[in-house]
């Protein structure tokens, strides 16, 4: 998509840019290569917490492993929400920038993220009502959503396509 903006673009257009032609400025290209760094970042977590020697640390709640992970990829997951959110506003055509593939990637490896937030919100609040009423934590329903969404991380690989892209235009 060629975008041609006047001789003095407005905020939008300075967003624009700045998001998508890591070429156009120093402040882009920073953008760019951070951009690349929390997408392999994201990944190397992926794969950390997936690998069995460490996937006990990552999945109990108490273990000082899972907090570090669980605040390093909500800080990730917020960036790449904002970038998101800030793509989105900014594009030119912004029904043009739902026929695009590349954004239907990001909300595929960004959902997940938060619907485990809420499934785990969820689980943790109908525990602390089972505990005050004296009932057994019955979670087997909770517990199959869960593993659902954890399966549905693997849509953070997809980050990869967007890497791509932007090493693309970095090396470029």
């Amino acid at each position: 998509m060629d975008v041609v903006f006047s001789e003095n673009p407005t905020i939008r257009q300075k967003l624009y840019m700045l998001l998508n032609f890591p070429d156009s400025s120093t402040s882009a290209n920073v953008m760019a290569w951070l951009d690349c760094i929390l997408i392999l970042l994201s990944v190397a977590m992926l794969i950390i917490e997936s690998e069995p020697m460490y996937k006990d640390y990552f999945a109990d709640n108490e273990e000082e492993a899972h907090k570090y992970a669980f605040a390093a990829n909500s800080l990730i997951m917020g960036y790449f929400t904002v970038d998101y959110i800030l793509r989105l506003i900014s594009h030119p055509i912004t029904k043009d920038f739902f026929k695009l593939f590349l954004p239907w990637l990001d909300i595929l490896s960004i959902l997940p993220f938060y619907l485990e937030v809420i499934m785990i919100t969820m689980a943790e609040r109908a525990a602390e009502k089972n505990k005050e009423a004296g009932e057994e934590d019955h979670h087997t329903h909770e517990s199959n959503a869960y593993t659902i969404l954890r399966i549905c991380r693997i849509f953070r690989v997809t980050r990869v396509f967007k890497l791509v892209r932007r090493c693309e235009s970095l090396l470029v």
